[in-house]
């Protein structure tokens, strides 16, 4: 741990051990398991002198998971609110891949709870970190929209502060380009665009944190 300024002191240490566990750890691959730090991500936060920004994907891009995600259409807040039972989970058919159980065993999603009824175990899932939650939802809006990736990411950002001024203008202006356009929509596209407008609202609210020890 890097040494910490007198002027900081032991409270400014534990606000800082706090974050690093909510944005590094919570991967969990069984439902009894202590829950695990990234050790890519926290090899890198401390080799960057304590920011924290987003490592998880510096090493690859999961491309193929964002096909999967996009083929099948997953819905995120859905998968949150359900109990998917363990025989769900447990199948991993390469010919037939599913989404729940390929973010559980790649670590983007973790188990969040469990409990035993109707003779299985039925399991709650949840992103397994800050830093994994606010990766996935930016690359989801940018394939949901068809944009660049640092686009959408730079227009969370602008509406994030337009949120915090209250600048209703910017808010809208922002939220006007991810609508579906003026001609009369599919249903389709209205589901799209409902998509693209939850994980938006969602990335908005998560807190960022770019903090650096002193």
């Amino acid at each position: 741990m890097p040494r910490m300024s007198k002027k900081s002191g032991r409270y400014r240490k534990i606000s800082i051990l706090n974050i690093m566990k909510k944005w590094c750890n919570g991967f969990r691959f069984h439902k009894d398991a202590q829950t695990v730090y990234n050790l890519v991500s926290l090899g890198m936060f401390f080799n960057e002198n304590g920011m924290f920004i987003n490592y998880c994907f510096s090493t690859g891009s999961p491309t193929f998971i964002f096909k999967v995600l996009n083929k099948q259409k997953f819905d995120f807040f859905k998968t949150f609110k359900d109990y998917i039972p363990d025989f769900v989970l447990d199948s991993f058919d390469v010919t037939n891949m599913q989404a729940a159980p390929l973010l559980l065993q790649t670590g983007y999603l973790t188990i969040e709870s469990s409990k035993s009824m109707f003779d299985r175990t039925l399991y709650k899932l949840n992103f397994s970190n800050l830093e994994i939650q606010t990766v996935l939802e930016h690359h989801l809006v940018a394939m949901l929209t068809e944009r660049n990736q640092k686009d959408v990411s730079t227009e969370i950002v602008k509406l994030q502060m337009a949120l915090l001024a209250n600048d209703t203008a910017t808010m809208q202006q922002v939220l006007k380009s991810h609508i579906a356009p003026s001609h009369t929509p599919t249903a389709a596209t209205w589901r799209k665009t409902t998509r693209t407008l939850s994980i938006l609202f969602s990335a908005c609210l998560v807190p960022k944190f770019t903090m650096k020890f002193t």
